[in-house]
């Protein structure tokens, strides 16, 4: 298979962001632990990046995403980068609307693989050579994104765009119906294993303690990108580090202390809440992905049962 032109895909892929929600495992630092101690603010204009988003104009959406991305450039916020690539794809979609083929290949090809947006940016890809008369290429960036991203619900779209590419009743038309059959099988079972574990005691626990391994960023990523999962997530991890340091010089603190019990209730209780806002989050979304993938199951066996039909060529069909 044609490996991809894609330059900054192939540099940077992984299979998943090597993202951890843990705590920092240093000693940590008494003097700053003052309760209620608030993250630093986002210098980033969500109401602008969501107006320009909204826009149903698309020339007006086209210049207010570019604008925003412009402003994104001389942000400090950590998340920038996810915001920027989140941005990148629409303003390529906006492009694409608007017929301007070769701007939107220009910007989906700046996304690198490990970008939440790059399934999307692949099809969206695929699609431009269609329209552009090059079926052959999207057939090749529809295989590449079956490969990059076996679990990820465009995976079966782009397997079933690529047999209706090649022929719907094709022999390998029909390899590409089976292949989409299996993988959202997979996912499907992928996705209720992991509901099941969130089900278990203690789950959020080992989430935010290790690496999210590479299947639950893909089943649960926009959980993983909420606010409100990012927040409970801040307000956790500053608890906890609080509850060391009280823990460490617990004597000292509650000898100076005389709410030095209450205080310590107080954390508790902020630790308990934040993970509970965490695990309800995170089981919505795995709920979610379960059904998705059993829809999208249901429907690529569909697919595949209507393929494997017997065709009659019109010359050969009866008389009436």
């Amino acid at each position: 298979m044609a490996r991809m032109t894609l330059k900054p895909l192939i540099a940077c892929f992984l299979l998943a962001p090597a993202i951890s929600l843990a705590a920092p495992a240093t000693a940590p630092v008494c003097a700053n632990a003052a309760a209620g101690a608030l993250p630093p603010v986002s210098d980033i204009d969500y109401p602008a990046i969501n107006q320009a988003l909204t826009q149903a104009n698309p020339t007006q959406r086209l210049h207010g995403l570019s604008a925003e991305l412009k402003k994104l450039e001389l942000s400090r916020a950590t998340e920038a980068t996810l915001v920027r690539q989140r941005l990148t794809l629409a303003l390529a979609q906006s492009q694409a609307k608007l017929g301007m083929s070769v701007a939107a290949m220009g910007n989906l090809k700046r996304l690198p693989v490990t970008s939440p947006q790059a399934p999307e940016a692949l099809m969206l890809m695929a699609e431009l050579e269609v329209q552009n008369g090059r079926q052959k290429a999207a057939v090749r960036w529809l295989r590449q994104l079956a490969e990059f991203y076996p679990n990820e619900p465009a995976t079966v779209h782009a397997l079933w765009r690529a047999a209706e590419l090649n022929h719907p009743h094709s022999r390998q038309a029909l390899a590409l119906w089976q292949q989409a059959a299996q993988q959202a099988d997979q996912a499907l079972a992928q996705a209720n294993d992991w509901r099941a574990r969130s089900q278990q005691p203690g789950f959020i626990d080992t989430v935010a303690a290790e690496k999210l391994p590479p299947e639950l960023w893909r089943l649960a990523r926009s959980t993983f990108m909420d606010p409100a999962f990012a927040s409970a997530d801040s307000a956790q991890a500053e608890a906890r580090r609080q509850l060391q340091c009280m823990t460490a010089g617990q004597g000292a603190t509650l000898r100076r202390l005389d709410q030095g019990e209450s205080v310590l209730a107080n954390l508790n209780s902020k630790l308990g809440n934040s993970r509970s806002t965490m695990h309800s989050l995170l089981q919505k979304r795995l709920e979610a992905a379960v059904q998705d993938w059993e829809a999208l199951s249901a429907e690529a066996h569909f697919r595949l049962a209507d393929a494997q039909e017997p065709r009659i060529h019109p010359g050969l069909r009866p008389k009436d």
